[in-house]
């Protein structure tokens, strides 16, 4: 998931507690990322 700040700790908290894997990653590095482009999938 996308770093928000207080926007995604309540979530991240969640399933922490409920020992569920979690990756959070900073916006810039989705961004930047060439696998992924925003609405797209690429194959």
């Amino acid at each position: 998931m996308e770093a928000t700040g207080l926007y995604c700790f309540t979530l991240t908290n969640f399933l922490a507690i409920n020992t569920i894997d979690i990756w959070v990653e900073h916006a810039s590095r989705i961004k930047k990322s060439t696998a992924l482009e925003r609405g797209k999938m690429t194959r």
